[in-house]
């Protein structure tokens, strides 16, 4: 799968439950693959997905405010912009049971696991803890990580580690890593960058739809897209 500035999304493989019918996809910023389905996440927080839908993994059709998505096996879920979790598709064991999650701020989804980052630096995890083959693996065992201390007190860091006089070098939105003024792309993580050249060095604009945000702004206000700075 390749996601295009435009929006649009193009794909190549095996194609044989339509997981590569992407051609008709626009105002795309994010995709995800499962083991079969193909899905996208819409500038305006909606959801789309193709290909097999044997266990439901592709209802997501009603999903709305999403600013996040992650494919499993089996199953597919979504970050919502309140820090909750909805989840589709194989719940054989457990791995779509994230409605009481609070404060995530990011997931991921294994075979037959989900995984969320919270807030706070914590991680909590739901589904297999078990190899395909029954062994124990113990994916799942992440109750005692702390991976940070808060998303605030990070935001507060990488701010006060910006320069405060010289404000040649901006952070990349997407990766965090440092870019001149104007320039195109990223060249840590190749992100295209949309600069605001009508006002002062102090404004951005959201990488995807061009829009004004704030510094160190977590979720663009037009388009949904998740920053990271």
């Amino acid at each position: 799968m390749g996601l295009r500035a435009d929006g649009t999304v193009v794909a190549a493989g095996d194609n044989e439950d339509g997981q590569c019918n992407v051609g008709g996809w626009k105002d795309i910023v994010a995709i995800t693959a499962g083991d079969n389905p193909t899905v996208g996440l819409k500038a305006d927080g909606t959801v789309v997905a193709v290909g097999d839908n044997d266990d439901g993994q592709c209802d997501v059709g009603g999903w709305t405010d999403i600013v996040a998505i992650a494919a499993g096996g089996y199953h597919t879920v979504g970050l919502k912009s309140d820090g909750t979790v909805v989840a589709a598709g194989e719940n054989d064991y457990g791995q779509c049971d994230v409605g009481g999650w609070t404060e995530i701020v990011a997931v991921a989804a294994g075979d037959y696991h989900t995984v969320g980052l919270r807030a706070d630096g914590m991680v909590v995890a739901v589904g297999s803890n078990e190899s395909d083959d029954g062994d124990y693996m113990g994916q799942c065992n992440v109750s005692g990580w702390k991976l940070f201390n808060s998303v605030d007190t990070i935001e507060q860091e990488r701010y006060s580690n910006q320069p405060q006089n010289d404000e040649q070098y901006y952070p990349c939105p997407t990766c965090g890593a440092g870019v001149a003024l104007f320039q195109n792309h990223c060249l840590n993580c190749g992100q295209e960058l949309i600069w605001n050249q009508e006002e002062n060095q102090q404004q951005y604009v959201c990488p995807i739809c061009g829009q004004p945000i704030q510094a160190y702004q977590r979720v663009c206000g037009n388009c949904n897209r998740e920053l990271i700075w």
